[in-house]
């Protein structure tokens, strides 16, 4: 028999299914939905990599979604400063701080510790301590 009339396994054919499904644009959505979620999972268990990855992810979805200076949005930034922090990205945690502290400012969002984010900023980002950690 040719390779064009083998019967196909159903192994194949399933695998086919799932990859269709995996493209289905519900799906994405779903996914992109529970973003943060899974960031939070991964934070729990200190995989700060990863949960670094779906932050980011649950930052760009809000965004996407909700606007860019919706409360989520602000949230998936300041979890991807403590992460950054925990990976000893320092520069890059405040980078997302400051980002976070700006979009607070501009929408009267008071449901954060502004004063502990003011105050890691002040203490781990000055000029000097931000060209370190990005050299």
């Amino acid at each position: 028999m040719s390779d064009s009339k083998k019967p196909r396994d159903v192994s194949d054919w399933v695998l086919d299914r799932f990859i269709q499904i995996l493209d289905a644009p519900a799906l994405n959505n779903w996914l992109s939905k529970h973003q943060y979620s899974i960031g939070q999972h991964y934070e729990d268990r200190k995989s700060y990599e990863e949960a670094l990855a779906h932050f980011v992810r649950a930052e760009q979805w809000y965004a996407k979604v909700e606007g860019p200076e919706h409360p989520h949005v602000i949230a998936a930034i300041v979890k991807e400063a403590v992460c950054n922090d925990r990976l000893s990205r320092v520069g890059d945690a405040c980078h997302d701080y400051r980002r976070a502290l700006e979009l607070m400012r501009k929408t009267g969002n008071t449901a954060y510790p502004t004063a502990a984010i003011e105050a890691y900023v002040a203490a781990n980002c000055s000029a000097t301590a931000s060209e370190a950690a990005l050299s």
